[in-house]
């Protein structure tokens, strides 16, 4: 990985922006947002844009809104279909899309003036395929000031590199599942398509996407503004069902796809991310003791076991935490077990920590 500390990304005049991009946007039901979205992509710095707005069904407003923007700016072309998830709508968009490159932007989220071209221009610099940014995380009334570009930390990386962050969900270098704080080239989308009618219809498509990049540069700056708190949001509109069908099966589609790659380490270490989500949501689930609460539970309790196949890889992959391992085999060898833990590690371990913690700062 080769790491540059406070970066100076070329500015890029419109002479210089020879590559069209494609920036596809999903809209559903989003009459209050979706001005704020279209205005921060009309307004970028990088100018040869084509902006798909996918209208998915919407009930409201929303369609008409965007056919008034499309008429006052020829990039913008929209795209009215039946109700068909997030999925849907990106593939109708990624279907009509001509751009050399593509970007994905969600209708409620909006981006910083200057982000496709900070992306487009460090692609070109770095000679890379794929350009990659940090993200804000705002709630949905937060005021925001719009801030000036600040350099910082820019990193190359090779397709491994950039795999391990993603599937790390490092930190340090948000690659992660997301498809809006990305930029690359078209041909890495040839072929396909995301789930349609499902949740988490990113999950594995991210890595199918990402999957034969070959040279990735991250932007360690926060360019995309992610609304967190919508109400109404399909993020928000989530169940015990929905969980199972999708976002499980997206993580075993992920563990095929690593395993038929030849990266069984990075499996392994994917998988153990997955184990610890899953515990979380085991906990959260039995404490909800609602309907439905102790099917799931019990659809957990199969996939870490079906996970106890592999234990052996899972425990000694380089992020491996000792505490969250015991967790994991406390688990396969005893729900109950695992529960009395969990119980007595929340009522009792914590909070003494805690305790002992505020007494030596006191």
């Amino acid at each position: 990985m080769q790491k540059y500390d406070n970066y100076v990304i070329p500015a890029m005049n419109e002479n210089a922006q020879k590559y069209k991009l494609s920036v596809i946007v999903t809209a559903y039901n989003l009459e209050k947002y979706i001005s704020r979205c279209l205005d921060s992509l009309i307004r970028q710095t990088y100018k040869n844009l084509e902006i798909i707005v996918s209208d998915n069904g919407s009930t409201d407003s929303t369609g008409r809104i965007c056919d008034e923007y499309a008429s006052r700016d020829a990039r913008i072309k929209v795209i009215h279909m039946e109700k068909n998830g997030a999925g849907g709508g990106r593939n109708a968009g990624l279907d009509a899309a001509t751009g050399d490159f593509i970007a994905f932007t969600d209708g409620d989220d909006f981006i910083d003036p200057y982000m496709m071209e900070k992306m487009m221009s460090a692609i070109v610099t770095f000679n890379a395929d794929m350009a990659v940014c940090r993200y804000r995380q705002l709630g949905i009334d937060e005021d925001y000031v719009e801030k000036s570009y600040e350099n910082g930390m820019v990193c190359v990386l090779d397709n491994y590199e950039m795999l391990r962050a993603y599937c790390e969900e490092d930190e340090r270098l948000v690659i992660q599942n997301a498809l809006w704080n990305k930029v690359l080239k078209r041909e890495y989308l040839e072929g396909i398509r995301m789930w349609e009618n499902r949740k988490y219809e990113d999950v594995a498509f991210s890595l199918k996407m990402i999957k034969d990049v070959g040279k990735t540069v991250y932007i360690d700056t926060p360019m995309y503004n992610y609304i967190i708190d919508r109400s109404d949001s399909g993020t928000n509109d989530q169940n015990y069902k929905t969980l199972v069908r999708d976002q499980f099966e997206g993580y075993r589609e992920k563990d095929k796809i690593f395993k038929d790659m030849g990266k069984e380490d990075l499996m392994y270490i994917h998988q153990y991310f997955t184990c610890k989500k899953m515990l979380v949501l085991y906990t959260e689930a039995k404490k909800a003791a609602d309907e439905g609460s102790k099917e799931f539970m019990k659809e957990v309790k199969n996939r870490i076991v079906e996970y106890g196949t592999n234990a052996a890889g899972i425990y000694s992959c380089p992020v491996a935490d000792k505490h969250h391992v015991l967790r994991m085999k406390l688990f396969l060898i005893s729900p109950v077990l695992y529960n009395i833990f969990t119980e007595i590690n929340n009522t009792v371990v914590l909070p003494l920590k805690m305790k002992i913690k505020n007494m030596r700062d006191a």
